[in-house]
């Protein structure tokens, strides 16, 4: 004699799957602007800490080797060639004090293109270190000034370094003046 038993399908429901799927779409929905600006703010964070490391080991060096190191924008990394900060930069021992690198001059730091905007208007493409440390600009003058931090298009506060005269740069929140720098909007910015 054969035992009857009942046949008991297993597995969700049509009601249930879309349950599931319908609370998810609204857990994404939630999720991905967070991650959104996550994703933004570490990026910001990592060119910050790449040009601040560079301006350490750029003062360092001058002030190791008794000579004057320069930084400077650079597309190929080779060269002072780089069109704004954005492109990448370089610093290397700039013997003859021209701040651009010719092929004698040796090469201390490259960083390639941080996917980012980043403008300053004080040292336009490039400054230097002498070699008791201190800054100047393009023109030698011992000057303080900016460099912005900006993710491209995007219509919000920038990250600010300001590299002082001293030498030293500073994280802020704020530009030298006190106002808070934005990041021009647009989509090259």
């Amino acid at each position: 004699m054969r035992s009857r038993t009942t046949n008991r399908q297993r597995g969700f429901t049509l009601g249930e799957t879309l349950t599931a799927l319908a609370v998810a779409g609204i857990g994404l929905t939630l999720a991905v602007p967070g991650l959104q600006a996550f994703s933004r703010d570490n990026g910001q964070a990592v060119a910050v800490n790449q040009l601040v490391g560079t301006m350490h080991m750029a003062r360092s060096e001058a002030v190791m080797r008794n000579a004057r190191v320069a930084v400077c924008a650079s597309a190929g990394g080779e060269r002072c060639d780089g069109q704004s900060w954005s492109d990448g930069w370089i610093a290397f021992l700039d013997s003859d004090g021209n701040l651009e690198r010719s092929s004698a001059e040796a090469l201390v730091d490259r960083v390639p293109a941080p996917g980012m905007v980043l403008v300053s208007a004080q040292f336009a493409t490039g400054f230097s270190y002498a070699a008791d440390g201190h800054a100047s600009n393009a023109t030698g003058d011992t000057h303080a000034g900016e460099f912005a931090f900006c993710e491209a298009g995007a219509d919000n506060a920038a990250r600010v370094v300001i590299l002082r005269a001293s030498g030293l740069p500073t994280l802020a929140a704020r530009g030298r003046d006190g106002a808070v720098v934005r990041c021009p909007a647009g989509p090259e910015a």
